[in-house]
């Protein structure tokens, strides 16, 4: 079990003057009702990505949409809660387990990202201000998630090259074993045609001396 990258680590890292969490509150407010639309966008992205060979469709699709739909409404409602960092890291140990690079989630991410900008964008078309606030938000929220899936990403690579070690460990410790035992089996046989030459030897003086 390899545990989740900590939002509290990492969430200051993007929040230096303690508004992200209320400009996300802000966004949710904007977003609220639309995150099912926000999570196709991203699904449709994954479907067309040229890497991948079989679609998601169906049903399978549209629980995957629903699960991005409740990540969506999690990351602007709370934004610096360890759910959305727990989130993310299961979406990278997902990216790995089906060879995806990180870099391909987040050209899907943008997409889901983009259409969130246009949500925002026609609620502080008035407001260059607010805009201006609402849009680095966004794509802080988006560097942050990519930060603790990258994060998170190292660490299972590294869990797996620790087990890669300790399996090749375990294989030169049966390779010594192995070769110690057929060491002690090749002296064994040397001892044994050493005493029966040192037998005939022996046989061979008596009868020499019986003569």
């Amino acid at each position: 079990q390899i545990d989740p990258i900590s939002m509290a680590e990492r969430f200051p890292y993007y929040d230096l003057d303690g508004q992200l969490a209320a400009q996300a509150a802000e966004i949710h407010a904007i977003i609220v009702g639309r995150e099912e639309a926000i999570a196709r966008a991203y699904w449709d992205a994954f479907n067309a990505l040229p890497s991948v060979e079989r679609a998601v469709e169906g049903e399978l699709l549209e629980s995957y949409i629903r699960g991005s739909a409740r990540h969506t409404e999690t990351k602007y409602a709370d934004a610096a809660g360890q759910e959305v960092a727990t989130i993310a890291c299961q979406n990278a140990h997902m990216a790995r387990r089906v060879k995806l690079p990180l870099a391909l989630v987040m050209s899907c991410i943008a997409e889901s990202q983009r259409l969130t900008i246009e949500y925002v964008v026609a609620a502080c078309i008035d407001d260059a201000a607010q805009l201006a606030r609402l849009v680095s938000a966004v794509n802080r929220l988006a560097l942050l998630e990519f930060d603790i899936m990258q994060r998170y990403a190292e660490k299972l690579d590294r869990a797996v090259i620790s087990s890669e070690r300790q399996t090749l460990a375990g294989d030169f410790d049966r390779s010594i074993a192995s070769l110690v035992q057929d060491t002690d089996g090749v002296r064994e046989q040397l001892a044994k045609q050493a005493a029966s030459a040192d037998q005939a030897a022996k046989g061979m003086i008596a009868k020499t001396s019986e003569v």
